[in-house]
């Protein structure tokens, strides 16, 4: 009995760590498909009809839709290049605060948008280090990351060499606190950015 107890609770086990496994893969599919059946029925396929109507001894309706999903793709890149000059921002800006102002819509941009930012911010090498640091009191730790060398007065003035150190908020890593904490008061850690922004974002959950 105790043998056919324990073999059902190494089934269930092996059968919880199987979901596990497979669940974000399995997730991640399914919002690339949802993805690709919106772009395709909302802006490829109806295009795509309507340029082969126009033009039908050029193109398939197959070699449209590569066609126009190189252009979307293009688009995207020409707005995010937009957005990097003053006149792109303000005008990135504005349509944002029409969307903050909707009800349920903007709760869902503004969590979306947050841990795009946060992983954006990784990628693009504004973090330097992960680090433990003794924060908010001492014998509590938390999870920082390292910006910059200190500079200037704030470094003059203090007796130790010092770094800027940002500690996250949860969930939300793109608010947070900025430290100057000495460089012998921090615990460096062996763990890449991306896995710090995940942990942060996933209350912990998602550990390495």
């Amino acid at each position: 009995m105790k043998t056919r107890t324990a073999l059902l609770v190494r089934i269930r086990n092996n059968f919880l760590t199987g979901i596990i496994v497979f669940f974000p893969l399995i997730v991640t599919i399914l919002f690339v498909r949802f993805l690709w059946n919106g772009l395709n029925s909302l802006v490829l396929e109806p295009v795509a009809r309507y340029l082969t109507v126009l033009f039908p001894q050029v193109y398939s309706t197959f070699v449209f839709k590569i066609l126009i999903f190189l252009a979307v793709v293009l688009l995207v890149a020409l707005i995010g290049l937009a957005t990097k000059n003053i006149l792109g921002r303000r005008l990135f800006s504005f349509f944002e605060r029409i969307i903050f102002r909707l009800p349920l819509v903007n709760k869902i941009y503004t969590g979306i948008k947050e841990i795009s930012d946060a992983l954006l911010i990784s990628k693009r090498g504004s973090f330097r280090k992960v680090v433990l640091v003794e924060f908010p009191k001492e014998g509590s730790y938390t999870l920082g990351f390292i910006t910059s060398e200190v500079k200037g007065e704030i470094q003059k003035k203090t007796d130790e060499e010092v770094v800027n150190v940002f500690v996250p908020t949860t969930p939300n890593p793109t608010s947070g606190f900025l430290l100057f904490v000495p460089v012998n008061k921090l615990i460096f850690l062996d763990m890449p950015v991306e896995d710090g922004i995940k942990l942060v974002i996933s209350f912990g959950i998602i550990t390495r």
